[in-house]
């Protein structure tokens, strides 16, 4: 459509009258349109909230959360062995069958096993224990179906030990041993329920030495001895884990225990000589330096149950000169040794 130039006094040409009409229509036509879509529009709209209502949306219950189930709480059982505590048992296999309440000793003997329950329950396993022994050991915790859960072999170094193995599930326990010990055993169905034993003898570990100017300074003749008496236990009962000796002269020695400082008497009855140890110096495992000096023996793996009787807190010894010659007196001679010791009930 050419467009329309307004001349003065707004005069139009026929043609143009006819545009304009034809424009008027155009826009009618339009408008009406527009009309027409927008009920379309609102139409459709109402359609389909209509339909949204007809339509059934299932509503699922609300389901509460679930709970972890409570895990049945079980009784904590303990046993022990022997009930009064430590028990002297003779060189082999203890073997304890938890669920038969047994200990069976290296002898042959049978006893029971003292605890919550005669028995441990066969729903039930022990899963802690405490160990405690004055010798080196092989250990072996098992289920009596598998055998064999846990094997180990404990050393123990100059003292009674105690150890603990937690988080072990077993029903057998055996010990073998190579002489004779004391024992005492705890066991718990609880991981947690033996104690910590954290104050172990071998913890409690104490020397009581000789001095080289002042002990076993004559001449000891074959068979013969010198007695001292040491001060300084920390008390009258003690048990004698080890023993620790140098010496200037290669000879053959025995360490005698006594329980008073009367030390030997012809009177059996009065005789206080209790125990001994050898301390051979001219043979394995004794030792020098480079082929010089003094020599060195350690012993250790005692467990010799000593007291003083006289209440003194002392350690009365002997040494004993088993060579043919004669151990010197003054420095040729010298002899030191370091007692090893922990305190006893």
């Amino acid at each position: 459509m050419r467009p329309i130039i307004k001349r003065p006094g707004n005069q139009l040409t026929p043609f143009e009258f006819l545009q304009l009409a034809e424009a008027d229509d155009m826009v009618l036509m339009a408008g009406e349109q527009l009309k027409v879509l927008e009920q379309q529009k609102e139409q459709i709209k109402d359609g389909f909230v209509r339909l949204i209502d007809k339509i059934q949306v299932p509503v699922s219950p609300i389901t509460p959360p679930t709970l972890p189930e409570e895990e049945e709480e079980y009784p904590i059982l303990n046993y022990a062995y022997p009930a009064s505590g430590r028990k002297r048992v003779g060189a082999g296999t203890v073997i304890i069958r938890f669920h038969e309440g047994s200990v069976e000793l290296p002898d042959g003997t049978v006893e029971k096993i003292t605890g919550t329950t005669a028995k441990l329950p066969f729903d039930f396993m022990c899963r802690s224990v405490g160990i405690e022994i004055d010798t080196a050991v092989d250990i072996l915790l098992a289920d009596e179906m598998t055998r064999g859960i846990l094997s180990e072999k404990l050393r123990r170094t100059l003292s009674p030990v105690r150890t603990v193995y937690r988080k072990v599930e077993f029903d057998y326990l055996e010990l073998t041993t190579s002489r004779a010990t004391n024992l005492y055993i705890e066991a718990s169905s609880h991981e947690e329920g033996v104690p910590r034993m954290e104050l172990a003898r071998g913890e409690e570990l104490k020397i009581l030495p000789t001095d080289k100017d002042l002990h076993f300074t004559g001449e000891i003749k074959m068979n013969n001895h010198e007695t001292e008496n040491l001060t300084g236990l920390l008390s009258s009962k003690v048990w004698i884990n080890g023993v620790h000796c140098q010496s200037k002269q290669a000879l053959k020695f025995l360490l005698l225990f006594w329980s008073k400082d009367t030390f030997a008497d012809t009177d059996l009855d009065l005789d206080s000589n209790k125990n001994m140890v050898e301390l051979d110096m001219s043979s394995s495992p004794a030792y020098r330096i480079a082929k010089a000096h003094q020599y060195y023996l350690p012993v250790d793996d005692l467990a010799i149950p000593y007291e003083d009787e006289d209440g003194t807190n002392e350690l009365h010894i002997s040494l004993m000169n088993l060579s043919a010659v004669a151990k010197e007196e003054g420095t040729d001679g010298q002899v030191q040794i370091d007692v090893y010791y922990s305190p006893r009930l």
